[in-house]
């Protein structure tokens, strides 16, 4: 199975056949990223992404009293 950490198996295709990923040798299961620099952008845009919704649950809109 390819879904891994709730991604869509259609997502993680989507990634093999745009050359971000790839399937690893130890198993047809496993996906790897092609190159670390790739690993490195990718997770990158995933904290970034991350802090900014951390930062928008943290805003609260003034309530009306």
């Amino acid at each position: 199975m390819l879904r891994r950490e709730g991604v869509p198996t259609d997502v993680l295709l989507t990634a093999v056949h745009g050359g971000l990923l790839e399937f690893a040798s130890s198993g047809a299961d496993r996906l790897r990223f092609v190159h670390p620099l790739v690993r490195e952008a990718v997770w990158y845009d995933v904290e970034s992404a991350r802090a900014v919704a951390s930062a928008a649950d943290g805003v609260r809109t003034p309530s009306a009293d």
